[in-house]
């Protein structure tokens, strides 16, 4: 099964209220028990949904063929967060000299 997935989603997708209560999708006091079949089966597929997601993006990020296609793939990623960072970094903010060319030399 997925575990890292199932782990990840029982906070955002079957508890609530902090992970105090089960979500309550029914509005029945008395259907509880199908409350929890009827949540329990969504966090399942969900969690399988995620898991398949996963493996395909880390197929995307990470490919078996070839080690530096891999790191290639990776450093242009890094690459382009820093550019988008850096474009925001100018929108949003004030321009500061130094913090821009500190940022840029990292």
């Amino acid at each position: 099964m997925c575990c890292a997935e199932t782990y990840l989603l029982q906070h955002h997708l079957w508890l609530s209220s902090n992970a105090k209560t089960l979500l309550r999708l029914l509005p029945f006091e008395e259907w509880r028990a199908c409350n929890m079949l009827f949540t329990t089966v969504i966090y399942f597929l969900a969690s399988r949904e995620l898991y398949r997601l996963t493996m395909a993006l880390r197929g995307m990020l990470l490919p078996d063929t070839s080690v530096k296609v891999s790191w290639l793939f990776l450093f242009g990623v890094r690459d382009y967060v820093e550019w988008v960072l850096a474009g925001e970094l100018l929108k949003y903010h004030s321009f500061n000299q130094e913090l821009f060319s500190a940022f840029l030399s990292y």
